[in-house]
């Protein structure tokens, strides 16, 4: 339970002042601007990639059958990681990836490259833990990965935005990456101090019950009255 729980404080840490930073800005300028939409193409090179495929799939099998094929491709990815962690030396596996993680800035560019290019932070946190999990890498060294795949999830809501042609959701999830991105810079910045501060957070939280589901009820609670308040 202390990565996941870990891995939520970092990503708590980051967005928490990006949204308010990100909502400062927005009341501060014209609101009718975020409001307005203006033509956008969605039709970018990456976003269609690999539309053929997933076309002629979903044609051939139906949408719910191809969703569970996803699923299955996915996990059977995630099966094969695994056991090929199983048969390499684990001292080998350590010093080639400890190249990366040892070195926060390009763990932190590690974990947003993955996220980016998958555009799913489950794949690029699926690939991470089991490493994590046999001892091959420290907490310490693993923060900067999660940090920097935290800020690549954007990647997936601003192509949402793209293929919806939305420009004030485009305008909207670039502010939030740019607030996000100052947040992950100064944290890394003041790295010892920030995780020292992670640590203290954690132990506190793990050492009670009563403080580890008051933080369940705010993830839950938050989220929903960021949803149901009035702007």
């Amino acid at each position: 339970m202390r990565l996941e729980t870990l891995t939520f404080l970092v990503s708590v840490t980051i967005y928490a002042p990006a949204t308010v930073v990100g909502t400062a800005a927005i009341r501060v300028t014209e609101r009718s601007a975020w409001a307005r939409d203006v033509p956008v193409d969605g039709r970018a090179g990456g976003v269609s990639l690999f539309e053929p495929l997933t076309t002629a799939t979903i044609d051939q099998l139906g949408a719910a059958p191809s969703a569970l094929v996803a699923v299955i491709v996915l996990v059977g990815s995630f099966h094969l990681l695994d056991t090929l962690l199983n048969s390499i030396s684990v001292d080998w596996l350590r010093e080639q990836v400890s190249v990366f993680l040892q070195h926060r800035w390009l763990s932190l560019g590690l974990g947003f490259a993955v996220t980016a290019v998958t555009t799913s932070v489950a794949f690029s946190m699926g690939v991470i833990v089991p490493i994590y999990n046999r001892g091959y890498i420290r907490r310490d060294e693993i923060v900067p990965y999660v940090m920097g795949a935290s800020l690549g999830t954007l990647t997936d809501t601003l192509l949402v935005a793209i293929v919806l042609e939305s420009a004030a959701g485009i305008a909207i999830v670039l502010l939030l990456f740019g607030a996000a991105a100052v947040s992950t810079v100064a944290a890394l910045s003041v790295y010892d101090t920030y995780y020292a501060f992670l640590e203290r957070v954690q132990n506190a939280l793990l050492e009670s019950n009563r403080a580890f589901a008051a933080f369940v009820a705010m993830l839950v609670a938050v989220p929903f009255a960021l949803m149901v308040v009035p702007g």
